[in-house]
């Protein structure tokens, strides 16, 4: 299962043939049997505000919609239904292991929740992470084993030991605060650094791009490893020994087999602002409104270094408006009329096209 990735609330996940999607206050589920040819499968009904996060559990799907925290049945992807929808806690951001929710409030907080019995979810304990007013709606979670990572538009992302979930212990940070820990793998962190501007917006920037930091200690992060992208990821996430991080209007493919030495390997000129992998398939989120993207795109990972775009679906609001969308299949292919794949790390991104 890969879980949503992206600063742009837009809550994506994969779970076997499966992909959710947050549309405004409604999931979509999407049937990827045929990833070439996407069909939407069902939806959710409306919440009370727009889907921001979303996490998979089995039969389970978490969906953080700002005003609650909605626990959605979807053993029949044609029919899912709510088993609950806890608007104690406005939820930004949820990650799921086991039995357990870790859900990121707008208050600062961080919530450990019992889904033991789903239909009644069970807060547990809570934990401050940051401050109520520094705290948006930007928020993501990356969980490894019991340590559970927490990174917040300009908070210092945190590290939290959450192997006992009735007493959540705060180990430290990670990074600073422009950088968010998109995932976790064999002891090292893939962080994301936003540039910088030292002489102003209109001044030339300074570093952005991916750290590679230990964390087998994680009282103690160290970055082993860096590639400098000068750009802010807006998404990432790790398949094998390949992160794939896009960056709004590219993304790009970097081997991290050798973690102290992370190699641009592949780039590929697609706008997205949401990643989720699942096996060798890819969903792409597409930018569209604050809450509601236009569309996405399915890309096959085969070639890890070489992904192709095998589908590209709109999400089309209905003719005389309301909120009930609908899908609409595109043409194979986005640029010049045919699949679209990765340049070469060496070569101009701006036109090329398989």
């Amino acid at each position: 299962m890969s879980h949503g990735q992206s600063w742009r609330e837009v809550g994506v996940a994969i779970e076997g043939t499966t992909a959710f999607i947050g549309v405004g206050p409604v999931v979509y589920i999407i049937d990827l049997s045929n990833p070439a040819a996407p069909t939407l499968a069902g939806t959710s009904p409306a919440f009370d505000a727009d889907v921001v996060d979303l996490a998979v559990m089995g039969h389970l799907v978490l969906a953080a919609h700002q005003t609650g925290l909605a626990v959605l049945e979807v053993s029949d992807p044609t029919a899912p239904h709510v088993l609950a929808d806890d608007q104690t806690i406005s939820a930004v951001a949820v990650a799921g292991a086991r039995r357990w929710a870790s859900v990121v409030a707008a208050d600062g907080n961080l919530h450990l929740v019992d889904l033991s019995n789903p239909s009644v979810p069970r807060d547990t304990a809570q934990l401050q992470v940051a401050k109520p007013q520094v705290i948006g709606m930007a928020a993501h979670t990356a969980l490894a084993g019991h340590h559970l990572y927490v990174s917040i538009a300009g908070v210092t992302p945190q590290i939290i030991d959450i192997a006992n979930p009735y007493r959540p212990r705060l180990i430290g940070p990670i990074g600073d605060g422009e950088a968010t820990v998109w995932a976790v793998n064999t002891g090292y962190a893939y962080v994301s650094e936003n540039p910088t501007f030292p002489q102003g917006e209109r001044g030339p920037k300074v570093g952005g791009g991916i750290n590679v930091e230990d964390v087998s200690d994680p009282a103690n992060p160290a970055v082993v490893g860096s590639f400098e992208t000068g750009a802010a990821s807006v998404g990432s996430t790790l398949v094998g020994t390949t992160l794939y991080t896009s960056e709004g209007d590219k993304l790009r493919m970097i081997d991290i087999a050798d973690p102290t030495q992370p190699a641009l390997v592949g780039v590929i000129p697609l706008t997205g602002v949401a990643l989720a992998v699942q096996g060798h398939i890819a969903v792409l989120i597409s930018p569209g409104g604050l809450y509601t993207p236009n569309g996405f795109q399915v890309l096959d990972l085969s070639e890890p270094t070489s992904p192709v775009v095998i589908a590209f679906t709109r999400i089309l609001s209905p003719p005389c408006g309301g909120r009930e969308l609908r899908l609409c299949r595109q043409s194979q292919g986005l640029l010049h009329g045919g699949p679209v794949r990765s340049t070469p790390a060496t070569t101009d991104t701006r036109s090329w096209a398989g």
